[in-house]
């Protein structure tokens, strides 16, 4: 009996050892290695290396860095403009500018900021022409009309240089072309971006008959920014009645002569060839 207990202690140690319990300590090496695999192990709550941490601010909304506008083939001009081109488009020629004997140096400029934003600009440039004309076409309508212009000086340019702003046509009451004067608002004054301009216009309570003229005549041999000429019906609601009657005169020697002169181009444009079949 002395003998068999010895043996049977032997065995039970043996079997200790050889299934120890998952808990028990299986020494340095094991706790190092058991340290690597935790290591290698990917993160599940870990965020992407290029990943920011969400701000305070996470859920309100990023304006984008630019806005998409809609276009308008004639800017903010209106619907009803009876002025040809209005954005003084060079394909259509229906302007020019010209002095006594030639055409006037003249520029198709866009601003990044003007009274109108919307319309390209006409730039007549500084010379020493003693006096010239920007001409446009016109479309006549039932009376009573709203004329406008924009008219831009540079701000240090003297401000009474002489400039006259007119519309010429044939109306009923009258057998030849009577011209019709813009005048200045007052309160349309303002500067921008070192350019002063001012809004001309006038009510017109005839009918214009056929197609008429739109005149600037300038004689500041300075630069003058012509933009968005207006000949529209007077609509109560559109807030245009404002502008004073027009003063009505017979035009000058000047501007029979330069009204002639363009519709004289006008009658000699090579009309336009049909598409090719």
């Amino acid at each position: 009996m002395n003998r068999l207990l010895p043996v049977a202690l032997s065995l039970l140690a043996l079997l200790a050892t050889a299934c120890p319990e998952e808990n028990n300590n299986r020494g340095p090496d094991a706790a190092l290695a058991g340290l690597d695999a935790a290591a290698e192990a990917p993160d599940a709550e870990a965020m992407p290396p290029d990943a920011e941490a969400p701000g305070p601010d996470a859920g309100s909304v990023v304006p984008p860095l630019r806005t998409l506008l809609a276009p308008h083939l004639m800017g903010t001009a209106p619907a009803d403009n009876l002025v040809m081109a209005p954005n003084f488009d060079p394909m259509s020629e229906q302007w020019y500018a010209v002095t006594a004997t030639d055409y006037a140096d003249a520029q198709l400029i866009v601003l990044p900021k003007d009274p109108v934003n919307g319309l390209p600009v006409f730039k007549l440039l500084a010379m020493a022409a003693p006096e010239r004309y920007l001409m446009g076409t016109v479309r006549g309508g039932k009376g009573p009309l709203q004329a406008s212009v924009w008219i831009g000086r540079d701000a240090a340019a003297s401000p009474d240089l002489t400039l006259d702003v007119v519309i010429q046509g044939l109306t009923s009451s009258e057998p030849t072309d009577s011209t019709f004067v813009l005048a200045p608002e007052p309160d349309s004054e303002q500067t921008i971006d070192r350019i002063r301009w001012v809004r001309y216009s006038a009510r017109i309570d005839q009918e214009l008959l056929g197609f008429g003229s739109f005149i600037v005549y300038d004689q500041t041999k300075q630069v003058v920014y012509v933009l968005a000429p207006a000949l529209t019906p007077v609509v109560e609601t559109r807030g245009l009645v404002k502008a004073k009657p027009s003063l009505v005169r017979k035009p000058t020697a000047g501007e029979a002569k330069a009204v002639k002169d363009f519709w004289e181009k006008q009658r000699r444009r090579t009309p336009p060839r049909p598409p090719k079949p």
